[in-house]
């Protein structure tokens, strides 16, 4: 490797220049050479101490490579597929790239892919400012890190800027909205649906999740209120089975979880998610009618087929239900119906320490995503507001502070 100054040092400079330049030469480890100018000696010290250490580590990219764009890496992706479907996922993957689209892959950093799944999430620029679903958010993201991986071991660039918590942290861990939560009227019109089944709300949706229509499913209905009732999370509730519940003393242990396929069971999210749920009186009567002619090991929920449900078909139906219904795409979600629970917990006094316990969170986690459910916490907040207000215009009310366990004025 070697700097080589332009001009040579004492020679004049060409027409048209105002400073020297400094070229760094260097050959890769097939012994191509390449070359790189810069306008400053330090620029080019730089850069030569950069590709010696990549050189001798041997994660040197090619720079040709590292130019490659993101969208040219997707449409490649996207030519790969097999078949119609698989190919219409990865091309709606490919409209919801943003700014990311014509970067080269080599200039993508970390804040950037951060802004981009948040941008998904919060409301997408590229698309009116419409964000997506959690579902196809958390798709979409795993996704972007596949692309990035393949990138990695074609040598295209030396690590990926996708963070490994990317997915959990824009996902989990965040404070719900209003409008995130189905009231109670909406639940209600949800079960009746669920019933009675029918078309969608929207004449011009011609299929949702592979249906043109929702066929009767009391199994849904009851699968809805068991999760308002319940608070448990939609895979923990295709893995409930009749041995897990006490009609007696009216209350469910939770003990495992149905992620993907039917009657394939695996263990709970974490430690915390192993717990005991109470059931209303309301519940367990219709549970115990539910109950007649199924075994210990029988699903509660015995899905489309009778054999269970997994939480992907679980939250597939949810989708179809939300179109027959005309909810918007984050009410539909049965992970909707477990922030009521906590929510309407929260509201009615209930202790943030056991409604973290009853949803299986820790409290850390479960004061983050609800505080501002809690009963009150709206009129606390506006009465120290007004006292904060008060406390910089004359003749009214001084805030108060705690100063040693004891309360003082600041005035």
């Amino acid at each position: 490797m070697s700097i080589q100054r332009r001009p040579k040092k004492g020679d004049p400079l060409p027409d048209g220049w105002k400073k020297p330049k400094w070229v760094v030469r260097y050959r890769d480890p097939s012994g191509k050479e390449h070359s790189k100018t810069f306008t400053t000696e330090k620029a080019a010290k730089d850069f030569d101490k950069d590709q010696g250490v990549k050189l001798a580590r041997g994660t040197w990219i090619d720079p040709a490579d590292e130019k490659t764009t993101l969208a040219q890496l997707v449409d490649e992706w996207v030519a790969q597929a097999r078949n119609d479907g698989t190919r219409g996922v990865r091309e709606g993957f490919r409209a919801n790239l943003g700014d990311l689209a014509d970067m080269p892959v080599g200039q993508i950093r970390s804040s950037h892919i951060k802004k981009w799944a948040t941008d998904l999430y919060r409301g997408r620029p590229w698309k009116g400012g419409r964000p997506l679903a959690d579902t196809t958010t958390g798709q979409h993201i795993s996704r972007m890190k596949g692309i990035f991986d393949r990138a990695v071991e074609d040598g295209l660039i030396s690590r990926s800027p996708v963070p490994s918590t990317l997915k959990s942290s824009i996902l989990q861990d965040r404070e719900v909205q209003e409008r995130e939560v189905p009231t109670f009227d909406q639940v209600k019109a949800m079960c009746r649906a669920a019933e009675a089944g029918g078309e969608f709300a929207n004449g011009r949706v011609k299929k949702v999740a592979g249906r043109s229509k929702l066929r009767p499913a009391p199994w849904l209905a009851m699968a809805i209120r068991l999760g308002v009732d319940t608070g448990l999370r939609v895979g923990e509730l295709s893995g409930l089975q009749w041995r897990d519940v006490d009609l007696e003393g009216r209350r469910i242990h939770v003990e495992r979880q149905c992620i993907k396929k039917l009657q394939v069971y695996s263990g709970l999210k974490t430690k915390r998610s192993r717990r005991v749920v109470p059931l209303s009186r309301a519940m367990a009567r219709e549970l115990e009618q539910w109950r007649v002619g199924r075994g210990p090991e029988d699903p509660v929920v015995p899905g489309i087929g009778g054999r269970g449900t997994s939480s992907i078909q679980l939250s597939q139906v949810m989708r179809v239900l939300g179109a027959v219904v005309g909810l918007d795409d984050r009410l539909w979600r049965f992970h909707g119906l477990r922030h009521l629970y906590a929510s309407s917990m929260l509201q009615s006094g209930e202790p943030i320490t056991t409604v973290a316990a009853l949803i299986g969170d820790s409290v850390p986690t479960t004061s983050r995503v609800y505080a501002h459910w809690l009963r009150g916490a709206q009129d606390a907040a506006r009465a120290s507001v007004e006292s904060l207000a008060g406390s910089v215009r004359d003749g009214s009310p001084v805030l108060r502070v705690v100063d040693g366990g004891r309360g003082r004025s600041v005035g």
